[in-house]
């Protein structure tokens, strides 16, 4: 992990501290703020869960952070690399792959509020009709560009809740299928029963993986100990 000269001489003048803050088993989670402190989240490790219901078309799981009475989200999207592992007479065991670790930088200054889910199933995926670029989409030519090759426009990854448009409101495909309110620009899955972390199944081989757990690495400050991060 890397840190500023001026992070490193408040941890040694006694200013700040490093804290990790280990969690999982379940949805949701929030890292208390001290009263009159900050923190400076700087790192984050995922130890990936398998969805018990669907493991091998369930591999998404996102991550929401928010700060407590903000809506300013901070979102991570994880892929979980399936290991089967051969154990004989008692079954295969579903293994999700080594953790994976997020170098990142976020001021929080009230509790930090987290929320995970899994991706939805990728056999409910449904991409939309293909098109061609629109002229002022400001498509460059090849090699670098699609040249007026018809590709997807639409991605429904929630059917019925979720459709992306990937290209962005800047760089839309000629009509019909300009970028509008019911669709959005980015990848973000949101909270409902269907991809909510479920509980484990016991009995189950790969019962020690159906839940997450997650390390947040973080710098704590106390506001009348502060310095200044320009």
């Amino acid at each position: 992990m890397l840190i500023t000269n001026e992070i490193e001489k408040a941890l040694y003048n006694g200013e700040c501290v490093f804290k990790t803050f280990n969690t999982g088993y379940t949805n949701t989670f929030t890292i208390p703020i001290p009263k009159g402190s900050y923190i400076i989240l700087r790192q984050i490790i995922y130890y990936p869960v398998i969805s018990q219901t669907r493991p091998i078309t369930r591999t998404v799981l996102q991550l929401s952070l928010n700060e407590q009475g903000s809506n300013n989200e901070m979102l991570y999207t994880f892929r979980n690399n399936i290991h089967i592992a051969q154990t004989g007479n008692d079954g295969d065991v579903l293994g999700p792959g080594e953790p994976q670790q997020v170098e990142t930088w976020k001021v929080f200054k009230k509790n930090v509020v987290i929320d995970i889910c899994f991706g939805d199933d990728a056999t409910d995926i449904v991409y939309g009709t293909t098109n061609i670029f629109d002229e002022n989409a400001n498509e460059r030519p090849t090699p670098l560009g699609y040249n007026g090759l018809s590709i997807n426009n639409t991605v429904a990854i929630q059917p019925g809740l979720n459709k992306i448009y990937p290209t962005g409101q800047q760089r839309q495909f000629i009509p019909p299928n300009d970028y509008n309110g019911s669709l959005r620009d980015r990848l973000r899955y949101d909270f409902n029963l269907n991809n909510v972390i479920p509980d484990v199944v016991p009995g189950n081989n790969s019962i020690g993986y159906q839940f997450p757990l997650f390390t947040f690495g973080y710098f704590e400050f106390q506001t009348a100990k502060s310095i200044n991060l320009q």
